[in-house]
């Protein structure tokens, strides 16, 4: 499977640097410039018996010293967060929304812009399908999302070793990818034989 770079941006957008994240008590993080591989991790804000509260203020931190580090990002992503009523886990869905309120306090703080596509929207931009086979929420829809992001070598495949967690790295990947799509003009796409 060889690879391809489509472009619609200019050289100047092509040095713009996003941090898209996957918010949650594990929380995927993907930074890179346009017109590179990024790279990901994942950052474990709390144990599950953990306060939540824990988890944001180490987000706060991990974000400061981000910024400290690396200089602010050209945008910051994090998927919409899910109304609770639409939610099958009202407290991943809690922790994520009090997530989001700490990434919109730093950033304001560092006067970073954040955009907040929908997970859906973004799986069917970098994936071709929002949902993956089985139910909705299913384990089929983090494989798809995935092996997406494997096959288009945005992700090493040695992130497969960290179990679970590698689905939160991927999901934070996939928001990358679609940032750099939608708001730069750069896709990357498999080719197929």
């Amino acid at each position: 499977m060889g690879m391809g770079l489509e472009t619609k941006g200019d050289t100047k957008e092509l040095r713009k640097r996003i941090l898209f994240l996957d918010l949650g008590r594990v929380t995927g993080w993907c930074d890179g410039h346009v017109n590179e591989t990024p790279s990901s991790r994942v950052v474990i804000l709390r144990k599950p018996s953990d306060d939540p509260a824990l988890g944001i203020g180490k987000l706060a931190r991990e974000l400061r010293d981000y910024v400290r580090t690396n200089g602010k990002p050209d945008i910051l992503g994090v998927e919409k967060w899910m109304p609770l009523p639409a939610s099958k886990n009202d407290a991943a869905t809690e922790d994520a929304l009090r997530l989001n309120g700490a990434v919109h306090a730093v950033c304001g703080v560092y006067g970073i812009p954040v955009v907040e596509p929908a997970a859906s929207e973004i799986r069917k931009a970098v994936c071709g399908h929002a949902f993956g086979p089985g139910p909705k929420g299913d384990r089929g829809t983090k494989q798809m999302v995935l092996d997406t992001v494997l096959a288009l070598k945005l992700l090493p495949r040695e992130a497969i070793e960290q179990g679970d967690s590698v689905f939160d790295r991927a999901d934070a990947v996939a928001g990358w990818q679609y940032v750099s799509a939608t708001m730069f003009g750069r896709m990357r796409f498999a080719l197929t034989a």
